[in-house]
């Protein structure tokens, strides 16, 4: 966290990977709020530039499984809480207009739901076997492509647009599917600390 404004120059990864995303241009980082979200810490992603970044060393083969935490901007246009460093393969994102939750992985797969308020939104992406959840509920599955995550770019397309728009609260990136049980304990933990409610 840099400057007056707490701008985040990097978000740490706590796996001990390294994998670090992170931003140098002051205009374009989002600010972290102490009591951003029900009294507590998150960061604040504008709907004009904000996001983060990072390469992974090795890229993730499919099972992978991934974890948001975040409020969705206006349904005015797309807005994307994370997706590939450098190509259109993994997002996941709220559409335009409906604002129902998806993802895309080579193939896309959307939800009916709408990403109204805090989301705790759990992704497994496995090909066919594909699944969404929301706020502890599978709202989605089917086909989302076979294709690799080398990276992340969080809050924002992988070019940098169509941001989120709205407060992030966690991101979590997992080589492997997580089973139904798995992904209960990782929803329950942020509900339990308050971040999100059924």
């Amino acid at each position: 966290v840099s400057g007056v404004s707490a701008r985040i120059d990097q978000a740490n990864d706590l796996s001990g990977r390294g994998n670090h995303p992170v931003q140098a241009t002051f205009a374009k980082k989002m600010a972290y709020l102490p009591t951003g979200i029900a009294g507590l810490p998150a960061y604040d992603v504008d709907a004009v530039d904000d996001f983060l970044r990072v390469t992974f060393g090795a890229a993730l083969s499919q099972p992978v499984t991934v974890y948001v935490g975040c409020s969705f901007g206006s349904t005015a246009a797309y807005r994307y809480a994370v997706s590939r460093d450098a190509a259109s393969d993994f997002s996941l994102y709220a559409e335009i207009t409906t604002g129902y939750v998806a993802i895309v992985n080579g193939l896309t797969v959307t939800s009916t739901t709408a990403a109204s308020g805090v989301q705790m939104v759990s992704v497994v992406a496995n090909g066919a076997s594909s699944t969404i959840r929301r706020n502890g509920a599978q709202i989605a599955s089917g086909d989302s492509g076979t294709n690799t995550l080398s990276g992340v770019t969080v809050g924002a397309s992988y070019v940098g647009t169509s941001p989120l728009g709205g407060k992030m609260f966690m991101l979590a990136v997992y080589a492997g599917a997580h089973s139904v049980a798995q992904q209960q304990l990782v929803e329950d933990y942020y509900k339990a600390r308050g971040y999100w409610s059924s």
